[in-house]
């Protein structure tokens, strides 16, 4: 467990935090259709990890320089940007959540970016999303389910 003051740091993932990744991805219910080492040693991925006495206790994927996906509604949000990172994966070890390692890592990927980032997400964390600034607007998937997509475009 991390200290009684849950100090974290976050940092670019390495090959060795590999398992760590998985277990915070499954813990959530995510799957990464790549290898996980591809994502830590590609050009095109960013991924971060938030660790808490050497535990990865948070991870964050972003694919980079991808053009917003066509149904997103890009008469409302794309419209302004040519390209888009997109975070396709966020996840804390539920011990962990509400203590800021989220919005550490989501921060910490904006301030990095020179490109806008977009995220497509359930409605139930549209607080978080808009406390960091994205503009966001509601989405109908084709299986009917509503999702929210949100665009934050670089400082």
């Amino acid at each position: 467990m991390c200290s009684t003051e849950r100090t974290f740091r976050t940092r670019t993932a390495e090959l060795t935090d590999q398992s760590e990744i998985r277990a915070v991805l499954d813990a959530a219910m995510l799957a990464i259709e790549c290898d996980l080492s591809e994502s830590i040693t590609s050009e095109a991925v960013s991924l971060r990890v938030a660790e808490c006495d050497q535990r990865v206790v948070g991870v964050c994927r972003i694919t980079l320089q991808r053009q917003p996906p066509t149904e997103w509604p890009s008469e409302t949000l794309f419209e302004r940007v040519d390209a888009t990172d997109e975070i396709t994966h966020i996840a804390v070890r539920q011990q962990f959540q509400s203590g800021g390692i989220a919005t550490a890592l989501v921060s910490e990927i904006l301030t990095d970016n020179t490109a806008a980032v977009g995220v497509e997400f359930h409605p139930q964390v549209k607080p978080f999303y808009q406390q960091l600034g994205f503009d966001i607007c509601s989405l109908d998937t084709s299986e009917g389910v509503r999702r929210c997509v949100g665009v934050k475009s670089p400082a």
